[in-house]
């Protein structure tokens, strides 16, 4: 069994995505952070809504597992 990092995003409080998988926590606070940050640059212009990203750990067995886990 090993962790990995769910990422989870949502957009006006409703879930958006649940299936973007890390090895690493520091890999995935970057990509939530480039989420929440480039959509508070964007949504005044576009009328888009409020994006909250944030990372989760989770227990897989990776010899059993088909999850698409990203190092990157």
């Amino acid at each position: 069994m090993i962790h990995i990092f769910m990422m989870t995003v949502l957009l006006n409080g409703e879930i958006e995505s649940q299936d973007m998988y890390f090895r690493n926590v520091h890999i995935c606070q970057q990509y939530a952070h480039a989420l929440q940050w480039s959509s508070s640059k964007t949504r005044r212009y576009q009328g888009e809504g409020v994006v909250v990203a944030y990372c989760t750990p989770k227990l897989i067995n990776p010899e059993t597992t088909t999850l698409p886990i990203y190092d990157h």
